[in-house]
Order: structure tokens, then sequence, then C-alpha cells
């Protein structure tokens, strides 16, 4: 997660004096984070306009990790992210995974996705006609504009590599990046979508 972020997930549950300087030291002598660290820093993305209610907006995106295939659903209000690894990227597996998402947050009013093919089919179109949500999709070579899948992609590739290599269990990092406090808000994706922590 990084020294700040480790930081800001410490403070929410323990205290001693000199934790800055030891976290600062424990993550700075970490191999595995060493090896995944960026570097150097991106520009931040210009950000689209973020909604007051959680999952009303999600940005939507396919990525590749290790050889399998994943779909990611962001929300932009809260930064939650929903990953599933998935057998076929076909518009009807999209289909049917945003069901079982939908089913489970809500339908959202807007989806935001690069223009892939699965995004542009008539199958997804219909889709989102019968479940009453518009599809937004960006620029075919303009995948930034869809920043905030982008970014979700990044951080579960990162928390991905950073499992494998400690060998720990990834839903575990996934559960501990979704408690840990946004540096731009103090609260976290959980307290943001669900209103208490996990």
């Amino acid at each position: 997660m990084g020294i700040e972020a480790t930081r800001r997930r410490a403070r929410e549950s323990v205290f001693w004096p000199g934790l800055n300087g030891h976290i600062k030291d424990m993550v700075s002598r970490c191999s595995t984070c060493a090896a995944v660290q960026p570097s150097q820093a991106r520009e931040p993305m210009l950000s689209h306009e973020v909604p007051v209610v959680p999952w009303t907006k999600v940005g939507m995106d396919f990525f590749e990790w290790n050889r399998q295939k994943y779909l990611v659903i962001t929300d932009y209000t809260s930064n939650w992210f929903e990953v599933k690894e998935l057998k076929s990227t076909s518009a009807s597996s999209l289909v049917r995974e945003c069901r079982v998402q939908f089913a489970r947050h809500g339908v959202p009013l807007q989806i935001v996705a690069y223009s892939g093919t699965q995004f542009l089919s008539r199958t997804f179109h219909k889709f989102a006609e019968e479940w009453n949500f518009e599809v937004v999709t960006s620029s075919p070579y303009h995948h930034q504009s869809n920043g905030k899948a982008e970014n979700a992609v990044h951080t579960i590739k990162k928390l991905l590599s950073k499992s494998q290599m400690s060998n720990t269990d990834p839903l575990l990092a996934i559960l501990e990046w979704r408690n840990t406090p946004s540096e731009a808000t103090g609260t976290s994706p959980t307290q943001k979508l669900f209103g208490r922590r996990c």
C-alpha cells in the first residue's frame, strides 16, 4: 500500500510513540513493496464529476494478470472496486457478471467504460436498456478518460503482485486496501460505501 496508506490504516486501530517513523522504516525495507514500486509518479487524472450517492456511477475495464482475465467495476464515489476472474471476456460474460454485481450493490445510473467490443455490443446495450442505465464509452485511443477503472486496475495488479511475491492471501490484501482511509477524505472505501469498517 505504500508508506502513507500504511500510516493511515494503522492510525485507524493502533498508536505508539514513533509510529510514523517505524512504519516508514518497515515499508522502506520491504523487498516486496520495493519490487512493485512505480519508477516515477504519474500525473493525476482529470476526473469525471463525482456523484454524492455511492454506486450511481461506476467505471469498468478488463485486464489480464498472470495469464488470467479479470473484470473490474469501481465506484466513482467510494473508490470501492469489485474484481472478478473470468473465463471469457465476451459480452455475455460481461452481462452475467454485471447482473451479479448489480444485484449485490444496486444498478448504477451510469457506466463509464472503454470502447471495447463488449461494451459496444448489442447484447450489452440491450442489457443497459432492460436494467435502465446509461453507458458512456471512452475514445478507443484515449483509455485514460476511463481513469477511475484504470486506477483500480493498477491498484489490483499491485495488490495481486505483492500477495504473490509474499505468498499471502490476495483477498486479505484487497480487504486491507478497502479499509484504508483515503489521504484526501480520511475515510475508507468501506466507510463510504457501507458506513462502517469491514
